[in-house]
């Protein structure tokens, strides 16, 4: 991975934090709760008003839906051919007349259609991970983020299947089902039933406003699972999905650092004192940037000295993010994935990364600590702020906290109606409808009075929501398959050759933090789909790693 055509990384990657800085603004709009310069109309004298009301007009609109189409169209494409590229197994032909020689050699023995198919999908996944964290639109109201990205996942949806369709007519087999493919099928299957059964179906169907987690939703992260599986099958793939991950939270890292220092253009007053960028919601964002930085940390080691600089400042830029969303589980999350990643990578790094690179990384981190603390001390603000992350991180074991005691609370109500309906749940995203029956009974006085005047769209706990709305053998068949793709994945790790444990202890890392903050928080089109991309690349870059015999291993260690 160290020739010139891989310089188009370190490209992508500066290109989206500099673009950032012009792009993420123009694109964001009203939310609901936060307060916005006014209503006034558009005027010369202020261009952000102008611009915020062609983005509002029908061309704006037709113009933000081109734009990512075609954004997504042409990652597929480039990803495809690249990748033709770097998996051939002939000499890239360095002159014309080479090409043109190499040109006519293809026609006459012209590659599988399946192998261009599985590059296709490798776009189609990767393009999932780049547009939907920065995907929204500010004509739609109060739904300025869980909708577009909820329609752009969909759509992503929509077109995996043609793929899989070409595959399954060009030849390609299909292996036997396993334990990943049969919890994935009864996952959806009672899934399905329980929407069937719900208390309201045609809701059970969509989702509840402002998260959208109905049926199609499920099977679209099926889908982008199921697509990931089978075509995120080596490091080099993975390491686009990295790219895609770290350019699409660089984006909202920019955004989100503009937003804490009072330069938005947008917004006056920020929701709760805490940034959402580009995600709409501090704790989604929080996760967007973990597992982003996790991914990025886990394949610099094995970049370029360029690659290498330009991923991991845009790393520490989205630490940066994450650290100004003061998101209790996103800090935690991000230890985690951190103590998962380095425990994995840990007792072959030795025998790969430079020493001298290695004394360096040290180094710097020992001066950034240093500097950090001095700013501290010196600067008043960032003191506060320190302050500020250090009370919100000591406040996670307080039960007695406002936030804590109302997720203890939704909580019950959720364990509860799961006790109740064990079996098919009261249908997908129906915590909101049946939660008032429950606050009552469940809750004691003031904390049911108190509740009283919200509308909880689900008990803030993924795990939770599917036992309650799709019932306990869906939280079964979720959680073995879950479970299926960490076992793969470890798995593999350990007989693996070091560019693939790499990868892998990246993927674990970032799946380890999705898997955290879903305790914590609801479900939302954007992060939940990165979390099933990621389960995804972990089961199909784990079963192909698996497959490596010792001998195999030993070489391609040897190799890289």
């Amino acid at each position: 991975m160290e020739g010139h055509p891989h310089r188009w990384r370190a490209w992508v990657l500066t290109a989206f934090a500099v673009g950032a800085l012009w792009l993420a603004p123009a694109t964001l709009g009203s939310s609901a709760g936060v307060t916005t310069r006014g209503d006034a109309p558009p005027s010369a004298i202020d261009p952000n008003q102008q611009l915020i009301g062609f983005l509002r007009s029908a061309v704006g609109v037709a113009t933000e839906v081109i734009v990512l189409g075609l954004g997504a169209l042409a990652w597929t494409v480039a990803v495809a051919r690249w990748l033709r590229q770097m998996e051939s197994t002939d000499r890239i032909p360095a002159t014309k007349s080479a090409r043109k020689r190499a040109r006519r050699r293809d026609a006459i023995q012209p590659e599988p259609v399946s192998a261009t198919v599985f590059r296709v999908l490798v776009g189609l996944v990767t393009a999932a991970a780049l547009i939907l964290p920065i995907t929204f639109s500010i004509v739609i109201g109060a739904d300025v983020f869980a909708l577009p990205k909820t329609v752009a996942l969909w759509a992503f949806g929509a077109a995996i299947p043609f793929a899989m369709i070409t595959l399954i007519v060009a030849g390609a087999r299909l292996s036997r089902p396993g334990i990943l493919e049969l919890s994935a099928i009864a996952y959806v299957g009672l899934t399905a039933i329980a929407t069937f059964t719900s208390v309201d179906a045609a809701l059970s169907v969509v989702g509840e406003r402002l998260q959208y987690q109905g049926l199609i939703s499920t099977v679209a992260y099926m889908l982008l699972f199921a697509a990931a599986a089978i075509a995120l099958t080596t490091p080099i793939r993975i390491r686009i999905l990295a790219v895609a991950m770290l350019a699409s939270a660089t984006v909202a890292a920019v955004y989100a650092v503009m937003q804490w220092f009072e330069i938005d253009p947008i917004w006056d007053v920020l929701y709760k004192g805490r940034v959402f960028s580009t995600v709409g919601q501090a704790n989604a964002l929080a996760t967007t940037l973990a597992a982003g930085s996790i991914v990025a940390l886990a394949i610099a080691p094995i970049t370029g000295r360029a690659r290498r600089i330009a991923t991991i400042a845009c790393a520490v830029l989205c630490v940066t993010g994450l650290v100004f969303t003061f998101s209790r589980g996103g800090y935690v999350a991000f230890a985690l994935g951190l103590i998962v990643a380095g425990v994995m990578i840990a007792p072959e790094m030795g025998r790969f990364v430079d020493r001298r690179w290695a004394g360096r990384a040290f180094a710097g981190a020992g001066i950034a600590i240093l500097l950090v603390g001095l700013l501290a001390v010196s600067w008043r603000p960032a003191g506060e702020l320190i302050e500020q992350v250090a009370s919100r991180t000591a406040s996670i074991a307080d039960a007695s906290e406002g936030s804590n005691r109302a997720h203890l609370d939704l909580w019950n109500i959720g364990l509860q109606i799961a006790a109740d309906h064990p079996i098919v749940g009261t249908g997908p995203d129906t915590y909101v409808l049946v939660f008032p029956d429950y606050r009552d009974v469940v809750l004691s006085p003031e904390s049911a009075e108190k509740m009283a005047r919200f509308r909880p769209e689900s008990p803030h706990n993924v795990y939770l929501a599917i036992a309650s709305g799709a019932g306990i053998p869906a939280l079964v068949a979720f959680v073995v398959l879950v479970g299926g793709c960490l076992a793969v994945g470890i798995r593999a790790a350990y007989r693996a050759p070091l560019p693939t444990r790499i990868a892998l202890a990246g993927l674990l890392g970032a799946v380890t933090v999705h898997l955290t903050t879903i305790l914590f928080m609801t479900a939302e089109p954007g992060t939940f789909a990165l979390m099933w991309i990621l389960l995804g690349a972990l089961a199909g870059l784990g079963r192909a790693g698996r497959a490596l015999s010792p001998t195999l291993r030993k070489d391609a260690t040897a190799a890289a």
